[in-house]
């Protein structure tokens, strides 16, 4: 099974996301930057990046950048604020497969997840 990546600097939120995951079936890994997040890329089967980009939205994009300029990048799942709503269309273009608000829902996240580890139909 494909792993669920976690990419949150704010340790206690990415712990207690972490955590539900979890207990909804998901193997998660967790990373506090996107270098450390690089790193664990090169090693596990990450088929989901969870990146948390609500305090520092030009940090989060070039982290985004970067996630998927690895090889065989894994789809990504942007955890924004409400209020960077607007920013969905950029974000989107920039190659995340959809946005999570935060708070989220549950099933709404475990849902998109869901999604994104569905085999691509060439």
């Amino acid at each position: 099974m494909q792993q669920v990546l976690i990419v949150e600097s704010d340790v206690t939120f990415r712990g207690q996301l972490a955590a539900r995951l979890r207990r909804q079936r998901f193997q998660i890994a967790e990373a506090s930057d996107c270098d450390s997040a690089i790193q664990q890329l090169a090693v596990l089967d990450v088929g989901v990046v969870l990146l948390g980009v609500r305090d520092d939205t030009h940090a989060g994009l070039e982290s985004l950048d970067a996630l998927l300029a690895v090889d065989q990048p894994p789809k990504v799942l942007l955890l924004i604020s409400p209020n960077d709503a607007t920013l969905f269309g950029e974000k989107i273009a920039c190659g995340a497969c959809d946005t999570v608000d935060v708070p989220y829902d549950l099933r709404t996240l475990v849902e998109k997840i869901d999604k994104a580890l569905e085999p691509e139909l060439a």
